[in-house]
């Protein structure tokens, strides 16, 4: 018989039995639904995304899929060949997870080495470096810049109203956001600098505006050649501002100047002695760190804020006694006009706006959170019943969604908008540091 005839077999049962492994075998002691030998659990995800409204969220998709398996703490997806093995982690007790690099997708918004993926020392050291850019007399000073962005918002939504027509209101709120976090980040006198930086930030972001519910594998690649575009400019205008704001703290630093100045580029920037390319592509990252992360997340957060106070008319009332009585402890002549005149202490006293911004993030958190475990880490999830189950290879999915609304923990009213619940039990609304988390 002929060594190829030989051969044949055994090039046709091979590749099937590695296929059938992966499939049915290597994590076999995980929940999840009966996988395909082509298709893993693609068939699944794909009925149970089609029975909902089209654009509901994935994380609807997966409490629906969790709850037929009986609810179990995580269970996997095999989503190959289209994408990943995905764990979705769906209790608080094993929601804990050591970072990942970056996910490829978001380099271009992220950068290779931002703040998000430092661990330990690394993550203290910077991070004390950039506390004064959030505390609360630097944000007093960004007051007057601040109210003039939030009047521009009111226009813009008094316009639309005016012409009777819909308009997207995460979309507006993403431009107060921006004008603000843009502040932060840079000089907000220089706001003619920061114009293109943004549009071109915009721009960035547009094109990850794809169906969610769609593999990457299976986006257009139009948009991705556009998302490259897209991200050499922006890289090169944080490039050219990073490398004049140096400039110009070399020059107050040889005139001796007493000038201070907090935001993120600068106190980036302030134990640089020269500039190299390494270390401006480090700045850089975490310049477009702070604009992606403030605009993203916080833009969410207000579209949802607005949405629930819309519908609860006592948490509406509340909030506004709330903002009136700590603003009435300002003179209003002075918001508009004086940069540092405004008490600190204003702000740690809005303590039902506190609760109201908990209570929604718990309903509509803007984000999750997803680790992938390099295959050979030997890395394991230990289970509420004492099961270790191995993670290697696996894309790890904290869902925030689920997380949040826990029966054990929220009860009957897990889905309702209730701030009270994270007021003290006797009803003062004076929060220990403690007692409320933002």
């Amino acid at each position: 018989m002929s060594p190829t005839v030989g051969i044949f077999p055994l090039l046709i049962t091979y590749p099937v039995k590695q296929l059938y492994y992966y499939r049915f075998k290597q994590f076999e002691k995980w929940p999840q639904f009966k996988s395909s030998l082509l298709w893993g659990h693609l068939g699944h995800v794909g009925e149970a995304v089609k029975v909902g409204p089209p654009d509901r969220h994935i994380d609807f998709v997966f409490e629906e899929m969790r709850r037929k398996l009986g609810n179990p703490p995580a269970l996997i997806f095999d989503l190959r060949p289209a994408n990943k093995l995905l764990c979705i982690v769906a209790s608080h007790e094993i929601a804990d997870l050591p970072k990942t690099p970056v996910e490829r997708e978001f380099v271009p918004f992220l950068g290779h080495r931002p703040i998000l993926t430092m661990q330990e020392t690394e993550w203290k050291q910077l991070r004390q470096r950039f506390n004064p850019a959030f505390s609360k007399s630097h944000v007093m000073t960004l007051m007057p810049f601040i109210m003039g962005q939030v009047s521009m918002f009111i226009d813009t939504l008094d316009s639309e109203v005016r012409r009777r027509r819909d308009c997207s209101f995460q979309d507006t709120c993403g431009d107060l956001t921006l004008g603000v976090v843009g502040a932060n980040n840079d000089d907000p006198t220089e706001m003619g600098e920061q114009k293109e930086i943004v549009q071109s930030f915009r721009d960035l972001h547009s094109s990850y505006a794809f169906d969610p519910n769609v593999p990457p594998i299976f986006t257009d690649p139009r948009a991705r050649w556009h998302r490259n575009r897209m991200e050499k400019k922006l890289a090169k205008l944080v490039k050219d501002r990073t490398r004049e704001v140096f400039a110009r703290m070399k020059k107050d630093h040889e005139k001796h100047s007493t000038t201070q100045r907090k935001s993120i580029l600068v106190l980036t920037l302030q134990t640089t002695d020269y500039f190299t390319p390494d270390i401006e592509e480090w700045v850089c990252d975490q310049f477009k760190l702070f604009m992606f992360a403030g605009f993203d997340t916080t833009s969410l957060l207000l579209a949802w804020l607005f949405y629930r106070l819309s519908l609860t008319a006592h948490a509406l009332k509340a909030i506004r006694d709330d903002v009136m009585t700590s603003l009435a402890r300002i003179p209003t002549c002075q918001l508009p006009k004086r940069r540092s005149s405004s008490p600190v202490e204003t702000l740690g006293r809005m303590f039902y706006t506190s609760v109201v911004i908990k209570e929604t993030l718990r309903l509509n958190p803007p984000a999750a959170t997803s680790r992938t475990i390099p295959n050979g880490s030997n890395a394991f999830l230990r289970m509420p019943d004492v099961r270790d189950l191995f993670i290697d290879d696996l894309s790890v999915y904290n869902c925030h969604t689920i997380l949040h609304r826990d029966d054990a923990i929220y009860g009957e009213t897990k889905d309702d908008f209730i701030p009270e619940r994270w007021l003290p039990s006797n009803g003062d609304t004076k929060l220990g540091s403690e007692e409320v988390w933002l």
